[in-house]
């Protein structure tokens, strides 16, 4: 979630789960990976950046290798 950018933030980390919450709320919740340096991006979690970043669906790293449904493809396209 794009608005807990920036501030602090309580991590739990399972055996197979790794929740985050800030203020008690669950921001994010994924699947754990135990690979070693790499990046995993869920782009859902960056759509709120896109109202003030539009070229991000073009260049953000989030969305480089997303599969966008047809008509958002042709936005990123323009």
């Amino acid at each position: 979630m794009s608005t807990a950018v920036g501030r602090p933030v309580d991590i739990h980390a399972d055996a197979d789960r790794i929740v985050i919450r800030q203020d008690g709320v669950v921001v994010a919740e994924h699947a754990r990976s135990f690979g070693r340096n790499k990046t995993i991006y869920d782009p859902w979690h960056y759509v709120p950046v896109l109202a003030r970043k539009p070229s991000a669906l073009r260049n953000g790293a989030p969305f480089r290798d997303w599969a966008l449904p047809p008509a958002m493809e042709r936005i990123r396209r323009r």
